[in-house]
């Protein structure tokens, strides 16, 4: 049972940009938690993977974008949703888009969902490169 729009995690959800000024490179992301908070997780996954932290992580092509330096995120879309699925298939409408209009400046490597491409609407997607 879906639990109502107003109780859900997932109604705060949020479709994200890094970015650097030093790269015309991109990296798309999605996140429940706010989206200056999850440009500091990619960071701290990045540590990870240099062994810097305690915490092993696996490469993330967002730290291709890191690596760039001086990165920083922008909000693309506060999207209001009712799951996590939901909320994947938008991030994958926006991936699409973009890997579409600029491609290989998208650093994503993989999709976030493995979806039907006949549930991708690509209404009102946001373009800020």
């Amino acid at each position: 049972m879906t639990q109502p729009i107003d109780e859900n995690k997932y109604n705060k959800s949020q479709i994200y940009i890094l970015k650097s000024p030093h790269s015309n490179r991109f990296y798309i992301g999605s996140t429940i938690q706010g989206y200056q908070l999850r440009k500091l997780k990619h960071y701290y996954d990045y540590k990870g993977f240099h062994g810097i932290t305690p915490k092993f992580r696996h490469y993330r092509t967002s730290f291709k974008i890191i690596d760039d330096g001086d990165y920083y995120v922008e909000l693309l879309e506060d999207y209001k949703c009712d799951n996590k699925k939901d909320l994947l298939i938008r991030e994958t409408e926006y991936i699409h888009y973009y890997k579409n209009k600029y491609g290989d400046r998208l650093v994503n490597k993989y999709l976030p969902n493995k979806i039907n491409t006949d549930d991708l609407l690509f209404n009102n997607i946001v373009d800020c490169v």
